[in-house]
C-alpha cells in the first residue's frame, strides 16, 4: 500500500512538473513573439486651432479699365503730322500726343458745304422775292428756309471739326499709352481709332458659374502676376458679369489694380478669392487624411498605440484639412508612415516641426 501511494504521489508531482513546465515554455514563447512583433515608425502632428477661409482659385489677365481710357478718333479722314509718343510709353497730363490736320477730302467736303450755303440762301432770297409779288407759296418759302438752316448746320459741324483737327492734341491725365494706329504722313479714315491712353489697371477673371452665388461685391481677392510673383495685391470685386457664359460655364469678374505694384496690361494673373469670412477650426495636415471608400478617417497616437478615427472634413485646401468632427484639440495625429498602418499598430513616434 505505501508503494502505491509513493507511485502515485511520484506520478501526481511529475504531471504538476510537467503542467508548470509547459506553461513557463508558452509563456516564454509569448514574449519571444511580442518582442519580435514589428512596430511602425511614423511621424506626428498634434490637433489644433487654425485660422480658416475657403478660397478659390481662378485664372486671369490685366487690361485697363474702359471708364479711365483716353482714346481720339474722328468722324472724319485725317492726315496724321507727327507722332510724339509709341505704345507702352508713359504720359503725363498735357504732353503732346500727335499734330493732325484735315485730309484733302475732308476740306472738300467744308468746300462743298459752304457751296450748299451759298446756294440755299440765293434760293431762299430769289422764292422771297417771288412771294411778295404773289410767285410763291408760303410753304416753297418755308422749306427753303428749312434747306437754308439745314446747310448752314452741317457747314458749322464740320468746321467745328476742321478746327477741331487742325492742331496738336495733348494727354488729359497720366497713364500709359496702350496702341497707336497711326504714323506720320498718313491718312487716316473717319471712324479710325487713333490712339488710347489708360490711367488705371484692371484684373478680369472668370470664375466657375457653380460660385456664382459665393462671389460677392466687395470681396476680397488676391491678385498675383504669374510672370513674376513678387508682383501681388489685395483687391476687391468691383464688377461681377450678369449672365453665364454658355460655351465656358463660366461668369466674369473684375477687380482694381494699383499701377504701381508693378503690373501691366496683358500680364496673366491668378486670383485667390476668399469666399468667407475667417474663422478658428481645428486643423490637420493634408497627410494625414485618408479614405476607406468615400469615408475619410485618420490614425491619431493613443499611448503608443494607432488609433483610427473617423472625421468630417469642413474645408480643405493644398495642404491643410479643416475637421468638424472626430477629433480633440492636442491630440496627435499621425502625418506619415499611416498607410501601412492597421488600428492597435505599436508605434515609434517623431513629431513634426
Amino acid at each position: 500500500m505505501k508503494l502505491n501511494k509513493t507511485k502515485i504521489y511520484l506520478t501526481i508531482t511529475g504531471i504538476v512538473c510537467l503542467v508548470i513546465a509547459l506553461l513557463i515554455y508558452f509563456n516564454k514563447a509569448d514574449d519571444s513573439e511580442q518582442e519580435i512583433k514589428p512596430t511602425a515608425l511614423v511621424n506626428i502632428a498634434k490637433v489644433k486651432k487654425q485660422e480658416m477661409v475657403r478660397t478659390l482659385y481662378v485664372n486671369g489677365t490685366v487690361n485697363y479699365a474702359p471708364d479711365k481710357v483716353q482714346q481720339i478718333s474722328f468722324n472724319t479722314d485725317v492726315v496724321v503730322d507727327q507722332v510724339f509718343i509709341q505704345p507702352g510709353q508713359k504720359v503725363k497730363n498735357g504732353q503732346i500726343l500727335l499734330k493732325l490736320s484735315p485730309s484733302p477730302s475732308t476740306r472738300a467736303i467744308v468746300d462743298n458745304a459752304k457751296i450748299s450755303v451759298d446756294f440755299s440762301q440765293k434760293e431762299y432770297n430769289r422764292l422771297n422775292i417771288l412771294r411778295s409779288k404773289y410767285l410763291a407759296t408760303n410753304a416753297e418759302v418755308q422749306n427753303a428756309q428749312q434747306q437754308l438752316l439745314k446747310s448752314q448746320t452741317d457747314l458749322q459741324n464740320l468746321l467745328v471739326t476742321i478746327n477741331r483737327i487742325n492742331h496738336t492734341y495733348s494727354a488729359n491725365m497720366n497713364g500709359v499709352v496702350i496702341n497707336v494706329n497711326a504714323q506720320a504722313g498718313q491718312i487716316v479714315p473717319a471712324g479710325t481709332l487713333l490712339l488710347s491712353i489708360g490711367n488705371k489697371l484692371q484684373a478680369q477673371f472668370n470664375a466657375p458659374a457653380t460660385y456664382k452665388d459665393n462671389i460677392k461685391l466687395n470681396q476680397k481677392i488676391q491678385v498675383t502676376s504669374l510672370n513674376n510673383t513678387k508682383y501681388t495685391q489685395l483687391s476687391l470685386i468691383s464688377n461681377i458679369s450678369g449672365q453665364i457664359d454658355p460655351i465656358s460655364a463660366t461668369i466674369g469678374l473684375n477687380a482694381p489694380l494699383d499701377i504701381s505694384t508693378g503690373f501691366i496690361s496683358g500680364d496673366s494673373i491668378t486670383g485667390k478669392i476668399y469666399l468667407d469670412q475667417v474663422s478658428q477650426q481645428l486643423a490637420i495636415p493634408k497627410s494625414a487624411l485618408l479614405y476607406k471608400g468615400d469615408i475619410p478617417y485618420i490614425f491619431i497616437n493613443k499611448k503608443g498605440i494607432a488609433e483610427q478615427k473617423w472625421v468630417t472634413i469642413l474645408y480643405q485646401n493644398e495642404s491643410t484639412v479643416y475637421l468638424s468632427s472626430g477629433v480633440s484639440e492636442n491630440e496627435e495625429v499621425i502625418t506619415s508612415g499611416n498607410y501601412e498602418l492597421d488600428p492597435g499598430t505599436k508605434l515609434r513616434t517623431e513629431l513634426n516641426k
